[in-house]
C-alpha cells in the first residue's frame, strides 16, 4: 500500500509537472497576427542567464519550471517586416526563451551564428507565444504572406 501510494504521489507531481510546462497551441496565422514586431535577425551568440543575470556558458544547464534559469538569444536586426508605431526596434537585443520548458542550453547553440525570423510582441520584445516565436528562414514567405492578412482584417 505505501508503495501504491508514492506511485501515485510521483505520477501527481509528474502530471503536474507536464502541465505547467503546456501550452496553448496556435496556427502559424494567429502568431503572426498577435505579433507587433516581425523581424530577421542574425543570432549573434547564446547563452544562459541565471536568477542573478550571471551568464552561464555551460552546454548541460538546463531550464524548466522549477529553475531560475533562461536561455537568451543576443539577435541583430537584418529586416523588420512588420512593426507596430509604438515598438523601438534597437539594431540589436536579447531575447529570452520561455524558461518554463525543460531544456539545456545545448539543445539551442546550433541557432548561433545562423539567421531566424522572430515574431514578438510589446515593448519589450518578447516572444509572442511560449514555444512558437521563432522560426526558420524557410518559413518567411509564408509568415510574408500571412502577414498581408493584417491589411484585411
Amino acid at each position: 500500500m505505501k508503495q501504491l501510494a508514492l506511485a501515485l504521489f510521483s505520477l501527481g507531481f509528474f502530471a503536474s509537472t507536464l502541465q505547467a510546462t503546456k501550452t496553448e497551441s496556435k496556427s502559424l496565422e494567429e502568431l503572426v497576427l498577435e505579433s507587433d514586431l516581425i523581424v530577421e535577425v542574425f543570432v549573434v551568440d547564446v547563452y544562459e542567464k541565471n536568477a542573478f543575470e550571471a551568464i552561464i556558458r555551460n552546454p548541460e544547464m538546463e531550464t524548466g519550471p522549477s529553475i531560475e534559469n533562461r536561455i537568451i538569444l543576443n539577435v541583430c536586426v537584418k529586416d523588420v517586416f512588420y512593426k507596430d508605431k509604438s515598438i523601438d526596434v534597437p539594431s540589436c537585443f536579447e531575447v529570452s526563451l520561455w524558461k518554463r520548458w525543460h531544456l539545456s542550453l545545448g539543445s539551442i547553440l546550433e541557432y548561433k551564428s545562423k539567421e531566424v525570423l522572430l515574431l514578438l510582441k510589446g515593448e519589450d520584445l518578447k516572444f509572442v507565444h511560449p514555444g512558437h516565436f521563432f522560426w526558420p528562414l524557410d518559413k518567411k514567405d509564408e509568415i510574408l504572406e500571412l502577414n498581408k492578412k493584417r491589411d484585411t482584417q
